[in-house]
């Protein structure tokens, strides 16, 4: 299958799973609202309920029955009990005699622990404050007051209340959850992205390094048989070369065949890998007016760490390739140090190049995202991955100044690492 179909798989695939997150979530979130609001309907129907209720009682009664007695009797018997919602029963100096829903045992008041009068007490000063209170006057003389009678909400009343605020959150949460799996899998889709594409190429680097390995070895032994040994000699000097070359092409479709795959860490020598890298650097960079020098100064001579030799010479390549680019057309030096710090090993490699403005500092690790007017911007997006997600280390800028030169900082831990 080529990557082309491949990648074009995958995307449908991101978007079908989307499509079917909003079209499902949005079915759940519509039937979860309209069973809270058949329940919340059948609430405020009971809750209303009592006057209709009420109103067949007083209808269906005799002549010589006694309403007040009647209208007393139902009232304890039939709606109290049936109440969800605290109330509080005062005399005319707002003194609680009796209550109903509310945490504090029935009693006569002045009886009371004084935290349950406290409670009861602040609990009338709110009702009061909110307005959710009735006055009771004898036989309809409003110069009579009685008492008063405070009550809270119903069930109903606070569901209906907070509802809004319910369906802002559930809304918000939908569309945040749908928002960040969007948002990952787009990463995920970019991520397999340069996995498929580092792949293909060392897929494709195989077959002609193979194929030239094959050339200089038929080379070399037609050489080795000429009869000016002095011309044989040189060109295959040259072919030792080109060997070299190929060998590392070789290299670089391994490194590229490891991408996105698992890993496994071996003891090194990290000095040696830091030291080989510089001198392979060293025999190709430019000469003459505008030389560039490498110089590498290390504290780290036998110190051993868990790494992959391969994955981590391609970081240090493409940093170091990225300060020779930066110094093309002006020359200058190449510093690399290693050392011990604290319980890491800290590289760092410095340039005279042409810097990087503070606002790239993060972004330039960034996959796609390059100071140079050429090439795709993947060598320190996949150095970055390299050294935190295989080698759980750090990289970063230390400090650049445009128009004199930059420095990266390697950090790999040293713990738990056995020489």
């Amino acid at each position: 299958m080529k990557f082309g179909k491949q990648l074009k798989i995958l995307k449908n695939s991101t978007s079908n799973t989307i499509k079917i997150y909003f079209i499902v979530g949005s079915l759940v979130i519509l039937i979860s609202f309209l069973v809270f609001t058949n329940l919340l309907s059948k609430d405020i129907q009971r809750d209303v309920s009592v006057v209709p209720d009420l109103y067949a009682q007083f209808i269906g009664l005799p002549d010589n029955v006694n309403l007040e007695n009647f209208l007393t009797d139902y009232f304890m018997t039939e709606i109290i009990p049936s109440i969800d919602y605290p109330i509080i029963f005062c005399d005319s100096l707002q003194v609680p005699f009796s209550w109903e829903n509310i945490n504090v045992e029935m009693r006569n008041f002045e009886s009371l622990e004084q935290t349950d009068k406290d409670k009861l007490n602040k609990l009338v000063k709110r009702l009061k404050n909110r307005g959710s209170y009735t006055l009771l006057y004898q036989n309809r003389r409003k110069d009579n007051l009685i008492g008063y009678v405070y009550f809270g909400e119903t069930r109903s009343m606070k569901q209906l209340r907070y509802m809004p605020y319910v369906a802002s959150i559930f809304v918000v949460i939908f569309i945040s959850v749908g928002a960040f799996a969007l948002g990952y899998m787009r990463r995920n889709e970019k991520n397999q992205l340069w996995i498929g594409l580092a792949k293909e190429t060392a897929h494709q680097f195989g077959t002609p390094t193979s194929s030239l390995v094959g050339w200089l070895s038929i080379m070399r032994s037609r050489l080795e048989n000429r009869s000016d040994p002095e011309e044989s000699r040189e060109l295959l000097e040259y072919i030792d070369h080109i060997e070299t070359d190929v060998n590392r092409l070789q290299n670089v479709a391994s490194r590229f065949g490891k991408v996105g795959s698992t890993i496994k860490l071996q003891n090194t020598f990290l000095d040696e890998i830091i030291e080989e890298t510089a001198t392979y650097f060293q025999s190709r960079v430019p000469q003459g007016n505008n030389k560039i020098n490498i110089y590498y100064f290390s504290e780290i001579h036998g110190v051993v760490l868990k790494v992959d030799k391969d994955l981590i010479k391609w970081t240090l390549e493409n940093l170091i390739k990225n300060a020779i680019d930066a110094m093309t057309g002006k020359g200058g030096k190449i510093i690399i140090t290693s050392m011990v710090k604290e319980e890491n090993v800290m590289i760092r490699i410095s340039d005279e190049g042409k810097g990087i403005a503070r606002n790239m500092f993060q972004r330039v690790f960034l996959a796609g995202v390059t100071t140079k007017e050429r090439g795709w911007g993947l060598g320190l997006s996949l150095a970055k991955r390299i050294i935190e997600e295989y080698h759980q280390g750090k990289i970063r800028i230390v400090q650049s100044e445009l128009k004199k030169g930059t420095t990266f900082e390697i950090l790999l831990p040293i713990k738990d690492q056995k020489a």
